[in-house]
């Protein structure tokens, strides 16, 4: 449901969860099955959570919290937790969403190459590839 939100509706990645949330709940199964056939079938959200396939099925690249890598590390940002709609604009607005590559070094987080300051908190939100 976040995924059509977003590309037939235009929501931002920080207005889909609770209007999906809604919708979850109210719309047949056979609605959901076209919406996700419409879509292509896609395998993650707009915030990288994983969507099952038809068997209940979850493919996931292993990953780890960004708070727990260390210095060095380099990886793909996979999933932003999507509780706080306030951090999702900030990171969009420093340039980190799903599919960014960050680098931890021992001066902080580099986004292409470039230091940035992540905002509170993002830490403990964002998971990046193993």
């Amino acid at each position: 449901i976040e995924t059509w939100l977003v590309r037939e509706f235009d929501y931002a990645w920080d207005e889909v969860h609770d209007e999906a949330e809604v919708l979850e709940h109210t719309i047949s199964d056979r609605l959901l099955e076209g919406i996700d056939v419409r879509l292509g079938r896609p395998r993650f959200d707009p915030h990288g959570d994983a969507i099952p396939d038809a068997d209940g099925h979850v493919e996931r690249e292993p990953f780890v919290l960004l708070t727990d890598a260390a210095p060095g590390h380099t990886g793909r940002v996979l999933r932003v937790d999507d509780r706080d709609p306030e951090l999702l604009r900030a990171l969009e607005a420093i340039g980190v969403d799903v599919g960014r590559v960050l680098t931890l070094s021992d001066a902080g987080v580099l986004v292409d190459a470039a230091a940035i300051t992540l905002p509170e908190g993002a830490a403990d939100a964002i998971w990046v590839t193993a």
